[in-house]
């Protein structure tokens, strides 16, 4: 405890117990100022499209709209096209819109089976997609992560095993990001 007071990680009250210290604003600000956004989010694309051979996307909220910040195409020789880095979207409709309806701000926790959107030729005719929210510190909504591909290949069996997949990666970033461990329950 005294190494910690002496850098002021911890202090110690008057009445002799111990908090957290003003120490901990330093790393805190060390860690924001190295923050990649990137090297969290792409790896966790790259697993979504490994796994589940559809595109992936990554949509954050800019200016009422959601902003195409991260994408991954899908394997598959026939895959959604539609999506495009610095696409601008309205919130009006789609999983990823509804998404970012539904969660923000958030007031979880929440159980896997209420995390997932879905939509099936709402945006595009011939695409389908589901979208699970990501949070950050404080538990606020920081983005939406989604799985895009054909609805005659994303059949609600298809979709289905792709759940799991999308809410495990969804809770990873999360977590990743700092949101508080118990918000997403797995």
């Amino acid at each position: 405890l005294g190494s910690l007071e002496k850098v002021y990680f911890i202090v110690q009250r008057a009445d002799g117990s111990y908090q957290l210290g003003p120490g901990l604003l330093e790393l805190s600000s060390i860690y924001q100022d190295s923050f990649d956004l990137r090297q969290f989010v792409q790896p966790a694309l790259e697993r979504l499209v490994s796994e589940t051979g559809e595109g992936a996307t990554f949509f954050v909220l800019e200016g009422g709209q959601q902003l195409c910040l991260f994408r991954v195409d899908g394997r598959q020789s026939i895959r959604d096209y539609s999506i495009r880095l610095g696409d601008r979207r309205p919130l009006d409709r789609g999983a990823a819109a509804e998404t970012f309806r539904r969660f923000g701000p958030a007031e979880g926790p929440f159980r896997a089976d209420t995390l997932v959107s879905t939509s099936f030729g709402s945006v595009n005719p011939e695409m389908g997609a589901l979208a699970a929210p990501v949070f950050a510190p404080g538990d606020r909504l920081v983005g939406v992560v989604t799985v895009s591909g054909p609805v005659s290949r994303l059949t609600p069996a298809h979709a289905a095993s792709i759940i799991p997949i999308l809410v495990r990666e969804a809770r990873g970033l999360s977590l990743m990001l700092g949101a508080s461990p118990g918000l997403i329950r797995p």
